[in-house]
């Protein structure tokens, strides 16, 4: 009894030595420890584990496989947490292909939030918007990413999403009344879906999403984006802009989208006032493009 206990105490301490030295950078004195006194813990796997992040850490994938094998001929149930640690490992190698593979190979139900947050991020890399947006109320509830890189990411998938040419109108809404109203309320998002009415044809629809926006919360960006669109007569959208200008009328956006229109209804004199006021503080080939038209 008593020399077995010897030889865990020193199986635990080489394991915690280990980690220290992996942890000061030194993967080949790590590895090294790890395997030391091995036989003598309850629980050899986790030396080998331990053993197999310090020989990927050297891009010794012969070794690192080896010891991953040993693990699992140890413990079997490992399977499932050796397969995604390997779609890990090749997700950060750049082989998406091999992620995709081991990943599908140790995938568990409930999903683990680890396998979960690679399945995003290798959604993302494939540009796959829509498909990494339905993931994240998953992330969210597994805590897989914080609030605050959720919420950026969430944000950023519906933007995508919204802007994929493929989508027809009834996908476009089906997507935008899916999303959390709190997404909905983002500048970027409502400019993505917008701009996806706007390619469908849809300017009628898109004015009314984006004016109720501006009362709401003003934005610079999407008044600019207000002046893009082409409702018919131009004159609805111009009383509009001049009644926005009461109270921000040096706005640059809303002085943008007041001289487009002003060409769209062809007065002359309100669009080149338009765009020399807004020459005189930010000149831009765009307002060359425009002046141009003006003149």
């Amino acid at each position: 009894v008593w020399t077995s206990t010897r030889q865990r105490r020193k199986a635990h301490r080489a394991l915690a030595e280990g980690l220290v030295v992996m942890g000061e950078g030194r993967y080949a004195a790590a590895e090294k420890t790890f395997l030391r006194a091995v036989a003598g813990d309850e629980r050899p796997e986790a030396h080998y584990l331990a053993a197999a992040e310090a020989a990927q850490a050297q891009h010794a994938a012969g070794r690192r496989d080896n010891y991953l094998l040993l693990a699992d001929h140890l413990n079997p149930e490992l399977a499932p947490a050796l397969a995604l640690r390997r779609a890990r490992w090749a997700f950060d190698a750049g082989d998406a292909a091999a992620a995709e593979r081991w990943l599908a190979e140790g995938q568990q139900q409930p999903p683990d939030p680890e396998a979960l947050k690679l399945q995003f991020e290798l959604r993302k890399q494939r540009h796959d918007a829509a498909g990494a947006l339905a993931l994240i109320p998953a992330l969210k509830r597994d805590r897989a990413l914080s609030y605050d890189e959720a919420s950026r990411f969430e944000r950023e998938c519906a933007s995508e999403a919204l802007l994929d040419g493929s989508r027809d109108a009834a996908e476009s809404r089906a997507l935008w009344t899916s999303l959390e109203k709190a997404v909905q309320t983002d500048p970027g998002v409502v400019s993505a879906y917008a701009r996806s009415l706007t390619r469908l044809g849809q300017h009628d629809e898109a004015e009314a999403l984006l004016r109720k926006r501006l009362e709401k919360a003003w934005d610079s960006a999407l008044a600019a984006l207000y002046g893009e669109l082409e409702c018919e007569p131009p004159a609805k959208q111009l009383r509009k802009l001049e009644a926005w200008s009461v109270t921000r009328g040096d706005d640059p956006g809303l002085r943008l989208a007041r001289a487009r229109q002003s060409i769209r209804a062809g007065l002359w004199g309100q669009a080149r006032t338009q765009v020399e006021a807004l020459m005189q503080d930010t000149p831009s080939p765009l307002l060359h493009q425009l002046m141009a038209a003006v003149l």
